[in-house]
This record gives structure tokens, C-alpha cells and sequence, in this order.
């Protein structure tokens, strides 16, 4: 991409974040990883918000600790908040709530749901891989089907779209003349936005819905970005569309 509205700081920053959950996503061992329900899936609700995920907490704990780690270097000012944090991993991963423990640790707003999120991200992916079939078998309009992040990435791969969750990686084919958010296929009911010197950038806006769609076209690419990557590069993409909609 060739305009962003983020600091190449940042990117930096998660570019390294993300080679670090990379490298915990291939340490992960699948059977270390579980997700059980005594009920049927239901095929119009998220997956994880159907089960029970489970993992090792000695493992979730380190993965808070390297990721820590990584913020503060990034932002060393961070570091009595992060140290704070540090103390409490063990009550984190035995369920107390984020919204005590940052108010218990005086922490800014941000910072403990950013950390706990980045530690929950090679948990999903690794549920997305593993449970891939049972979560095919989900629809979930605007939604991922297995963690229920909102829709909000495409990428137009051998003339298919392809829908991506930057979050747990999953990925599912649809209809490229359809909104992902509502199903609309009246074609006069969908604009597509471009962007000037992006050739390979759209934005699919529904004016049934009024909602959008980042599509990357990356058939000329020769390497494919980490689709949490590309969601950062193209925040120009959701400002551009929000201003249309």
C-alpha cells in the first residue's frame, strides 16, 4: 500500500508484534489447545462464543510476559504501568476482570485489554486451524465466523474474494457482488470507492446497510502481508469510507 495515516513508528512496533505471536503460534502444540460445549454448534453464532476455549495458563502467561516485554520496548514510558500489570499476570489468567485489575493497577485504559488481546491471538488461530471444518459450516453475516471480530478485510486472490479476519486468520470464499455485512446483491446498491494512485485498493460501501468493506487486490503481490498488517496499512481505507457512508 502507498498511503497510510500511521506512524512507520507503529508499524515498526507491529510488525515485531506480530513476528512475536508467529513465533508463539508455532509453538503452540494443537493438543494443547481445546474447545469443548456439551450443546450442538449453532451455525448462525461465532464458534468461540459457542465453546469453551481452553489452554495451558503457564503458556498464556509467558505469551504476557514476551508481549510486556515488547511494549515497553517500544514505549519505555510505559514501564511502571506494564511492570504493574507483570504482578498480576497469575490473578489475569485466573479470571479476575480487566476492568478491576486496571483500575486496582491505576493502568491507562488501553493498555491491559491491548496486552490480553495480543496474548489471545495465537490461541485463535490455532482454534481456526484446528476446528476449521465445524467453523466452515457457520454463516455469520458481518462477522467472523470463528472468533466474531466484525467483517471489515477482503482480498480478491485468483479472481475469488476472500474474506479474512486480521484477528484469528480465518478465511471464507463469498460472492463478490455480495455485501458481507447483509447479503445485499442488488449491484446498484453497492458503490465501489477507489483510491488515487492505489490501483490495487477498493472499498465496497452498501447502501442498504451502510457499512463497508476493505477489498485488497493482491493477485500482482508477490508476498501476501499478514492480514493484521494489512488492516493497519489501509486505516486511510475506514477513514475514506466512513466519510462516504
Amino acid at each position: 500500500m502507498t498511503t497510510s495515516v500511521v506512524s512507520e513508528s507503529y508499524i515498526l512496533f507491529q510488525e515485531k508484534m506480530i513476528d512475536l505471536l508467529r513465533q508463539w503460534e508455532e509453538r503452540l502444540d494443537s493438543d494443547s489447545i481445546t474447545a469443548f460445549t456439551a450443546n450442538p454448534i449453532q451455525t448462525e453464532i461465532p464458534f468461540t462464543m459457542q465453546v469453551k476455549v481452553e489452554c495451558e495458563p503457564g503458556t498464556y502467561q509467558d505469551m504476557l510476559h514476551e508481549i510486556l516485554n515488547l511494549v515497553e520496548e517500544w514505549n519505555p514510558e510505559l514501564h511502571d504501568q506494564l511492570q504493574r500489570i507483570g504482578a498480576h499476570i497469575t490473578a489475569i489468567t485466573l479470571g479476575s476482570t480487566i476492568s478491576d485489575i486496571s483500575s486496582d493497577c491505576q493502568l491507562d485504559p488501553w493498555i491491559l485489554p491491548y496486552v490480553t488481546e495480543q496474548a489471545t491471538r495465537p490461541i485463535l488461530r490455532m482454534v481456526s486451524a484446528k476446528y476449521r471444518e465445524e467453523i466452515t459450516k457457520i454463516e455469520t453475516k458481518g462477522l467472523c465466523p470463528c472468533c466474531g471480530e466484525p467483517v471489515r478485510l477482503a482480498l480478491l486472490e485468483k479472481g475469488r474474494k476472500m474474506l479474512l479476519c486480521p484477528r484469528c486468520h480465518a478465511s471464507w470464499q463469498e460472492n463478490r457482488l455480495t455485501c458481507s455485512h447483509c447479503g445485499n446483491e442488488d449491484v446498484k446498491a453497492i458503490r465501489y470507492l477507489s483510491v488515487d494512485g492505489e490501483d490495487k485498493a477498493q472499498i465496497h460501501v452498501c447502501d442498504h446497510c451502510y457499512r463497508y468493506l476493505k477489498v485488497i487486490d493482491i493477485r500482482a503481490m508477490l508476498d501476501k502481508p499478514a492480514p493484521e498488517l494489512l488492516d493497519i496499512q489501509t486505516i486511510h481505507l475506514d477513514i475514506i469510507a466512513q466519510d462516504n457512508i
